[in-house]
């Protein structure tokens, strides 16, 4: 079958759209993946290395609750003068005597080792609530690293979005300024009138106008973009374009797998395992306390036999404080109520998000082969007019709309491009998974 011309320019255009395609999921080796760029960002980000410090003490606070059975040991010093030596007063006859007790300064020293033998499960509920508290600060790194990855990556599409939008600008800067020169040697030659010429030059003027805002829009995506690795934010860059991934499982499988796999979960069930701890904890400190309480005190006093003296105790303490506890515990179970709440809200949240990034997906999926069509034809629309302008069958009105479709159909292709990779990523992050 012999293809006429137009045929043949459709079938080449539509064989670089998709050689175009492959060259940015394909590209060179220098160029920047979006795991390279996750790998930089998490190596310096500043979020991340602080959640990384909030995990490290609540990693110390439950070393610090375990540390809470080991026997506990002070010691006191010091030096006293009084004024007077203290003396003991006898009544022997008719005048009274005094007796010597003790120096008028002397040295003192004492060491003593508590060791907690039974605290009603208090120590026990300590060590728990900090458990749990260690565990929401994982979970908590763990959520601020997939939202550190969405957000990269969505500077990383932004970045290649931005550099095509400005490709595009150029494309339509080009493509007038080649018709504005058409126009202008017809308009010399007395074939068009001037009503022609002035209209390529407001486009054209148009045009460039639009390129300024398509470089501005480049220059601060690339900027964004950097502040997240902590580079200069005008270090440019090659990107390579990912690859979207497309979910093997339908919606409702998709949201179960969310609703188990989400560290906000996570994070609000730890919080309230936390707290009911604590409550136990505050009930079981006003509980009976038995302990083992032993040391050694000394005393310089030269009229003393014993200056030094070993002591062993073994106690028993009750605390009774008039309702603090029940009023400590009764704040805390609302703080519980409190995360129940937000966990309700979290758990309606999440199939909406799993929802809204899976339709986004399969409907810029559609986009793709639509605006592609339509991309072909815009450029074959725009060869068409403009081979019946040169011959005096279309006006130059029909140039520029031309023209202008064909700039508008690569935007719109480029948006649905670009929104399926961006679509891909937030499933995953909706889903728990990037």
């Amino acid at each position: 079958m012999i293809l006429t011309r137009h045929q043949l320019h459709r079938t080449l255009f539509t064989a670089l759209v998709f050689w175009t395609l492959a060259c940015g999921s394909v590209s060179i080796s220098l160029a920047e993946t979006l795991e390279e760029a996750w790998e930089l960002a998490i190596s310096t980000n500043h979020t991340l290395k602080a959640a990384d410090n909030l995990t490290g003490s609540a990693e110390l606070l439950h070393k610090a609750a375990q540390a809470a059975r080991m026997p506990q040991l002070s010691l006191h010093g010091g030096y006293t003068v009084l004024s007077e030596s203290p003396a003991m007063l006898m009544n022997t006859g008719p005048e009274s005597m005094q007796i010597p007790l003790g120096n008028e300064d002397f040295y003192t020293a004492q060491a003593t080792a508590t060791l907690p033998l039974y605290t009603s499960g208090s120590i026990t509920h300590g060590i728990k609530a900090a458990e749990f508290g260690w565990d929401a600060a994982l979970a908590e790194k763990t959520n601020t690293l997939r939202n550190l990855k969405l957000n990269v990556a969505e500077s990383f599409v932004s970045v290649l979005q931005a550099k095509r939008g400005l490709a595009v600008a150029h494309s339509h800067v080009k493509s007038l300024s080649a018709h504005q020169k058409v126009v202008k040697d017809l308009y010399d030659e007395g074939f068009v009138p001037l009503n022609d010429l002035l209209s390529i030059q407001v486009a054209l003027a148009n045009a460039r106008q639009y390129l300024l805002t398509t470089e501005d829009r480049y220059a601060i995506a690339l900027a964004a973009y950097n502040r997240f690795l902590g580079r200069p934010l005008t270090t440019t860059v090659d990107l390579k374009a990912p690859e979207a991934l497309l979910p093997d499982k339908d919606l409702e499988e998709l949201t179960h797998r969310a609703l188990d796999n989400r560290p906000e979960l996570t994070i609000l069930n730890h919080r309230m395992n936390s707290l009911m701890q604590k409550k136990d904890m505050i009930y079981a400190s006003y509980g009976p306390q038995l302990f083992l309480n032993g040391g050694y005190e000394y005393q310089e006093n030269d009229y003393q036999a014993h200056e030094g003296v070993w002591s062993m105790t073994l106690g028993l303490s009750i605390q009774f404080d008039g309702g603090v506890a029940k009023y400590q515990a009764d704040a805390i179970a609302r703080q519980q109520e409190a995360l129940l709440e937000q966990q309700l809200e979290v758990e309606s949240i999440i199939p909406l998000q799993v929802k809204d990034a899976w339709h986004s997906l399969a409907n810029s999926r559609k986009r793709v082969e639509v605006t592609g069509e339509a991309l072909a034809g815009s450029e074959e629309n725009l060869e068409l007019t403009t081979d019946r302008y040169l011959e005096g069958l279309a006006i130059n009105s029909e140039v520029l709309d031309a023209e202008t479709q064909r700039m508008l159909s690569h935007v719109n292709y480029d948006n649905a491009v670009y929104t399926v990779i961006l679509s891909s990523l937030r499933l995953r992050h909706a889903m728990g998974d990037l």
